[in-house]
């Protein structure tokens, strides 16, 4: 029969399978233990980065890579576009030419224009289109009707620029199994350290206090552990899921990425970081006017990647 813990404090002890356990010991060794996992989980991840880098040529210009817009930059970031990158794109069809904006009783107004631009995505046709087809549109209004995907084949902004970029292979075709792949390899992690490490640790100390004790008490430790390991499966591996998109919106969603894109993958982790610097103003420049002209330059996808707060004061 399992029988879970029994916590005694004023003894400093526990109880598990009929098995006293030392509490102070097994918190001292658990600490002891994490200070020789975490460093090989460290080790290796810092490896494989050093061996990323090695096999990855590094642009010192701060360019995005591939020539990515903002709207496909930040897929590589987030799992769905919101209004920040409709306005994104609208900015820097703006800063191409495609478009312009003038301001009409108060209220940012775009229209097509003066540029025609032949390489143009699949999405920023449908962007063009659709302004065209207006003698001038609302800048807020046209982020919000662009945004809930009415003019993209019934599919959402987020779809249609990741369909383009598919189209284009820069999206791998399993992305959604190699994320949970990620996501198992950091569940077992810490199934392993929250599991299988004091289910050793317990017998280790059995065994020095004790001596070998009978068969039967490991073999219901280990139905206890394995009890265990069952039941905080499903739990740990939903939070791996949560912490693995986490850790994506600032390390990129890498499992997204195709092999085509994870030649430039350090390229494209480095953009964002640098245009994250330059929203922060934690950059030195040599003129007010480099300032000024990087900080153009960089806003489209500052606020496709949700580093400006205020960018509905921008299009309205």
């Amino acid at each position: 029969m399992l029988m879970f813990p029994v916590v005694d404090l004023l003894s400093n002890s526990f109880e598990l399978q009929g098995i006293e356990v030392n509490l102070w010991l097994f918190i001292v060794l658990m600490g002891l233990g994490s200070l020789v996992f975490f460093p090989i989980f460290l080790f290796y991840f810092w490896f494989v980065e050093r061996k990323r880098l090695r096999s990855n040529k590094i642009t010192a210009s701060f360019i995005p890579p591939n020539n990515f817009n903002p709207a496909e930059l930040s897929v590589f970031f987030y799992k769905k576009l919101d209004e920040r990158s409709v306005a994104a794109t609208i900015i820097h069809l703006l800063h191409r030419g495609v478009v312009n904006i003038k301001k009409v009783k108060g209220h940012k107004v775009v229209y097509p224009g003066p540029k025609v631009d032949n390489s143009l995505r699949s999405y920023e046709k449908t962007i063009l289109k659709y302004v065209e087809s207006f003698d001038g549109y609302y800048f807020n209004s046209l982020v919000k009707d662009l945004s809930a995907g009415r003019q993209f084949s019934k599919k959402t902004f987020t779809e249609s620029v990741i369909n383009d970029l598919a189209k284009r292979k820069y999206i791998s075709s399993n992305s959604k199994l190699r994320f949970f792949k990620v996501s198992l390899k950091l569940c077992l992690f810490v199934l392993i350290v929250l599991v299988l490490y004091p289910f050793i640790l317990v017998i280790v100390l059995t065994i020095l206090r004790e001596g070998a004790s009978s068969f039967r008490v490991f073999t219901d430790l280990a139905y206890f552990f394995l009890y265990l390991s069952v039941i905080s499966f499903l739990p740990l591996f939903i939070l791996s899921m949560l912490l693995v998109g986490l850790i994506g919106r600032v390390n990129g969603r890498r499992w997204v990425a195709s092999s085509k894109t994870k030649r430039y993958w350090i390229q494209v982790v480095s953009f964002r970081n640098y245009v994250q610097l330059v929203e922060k103003e934690k950059l030195t420049y040599n003129s007010p006017d480099l300032k000024k002209k990087i900080l153009n330059d960089t806003l489209p996808y500052s606020i496709s990647l949700r580093f400006v707060k205020n960018w509905q004061d921008i299009i309205s």
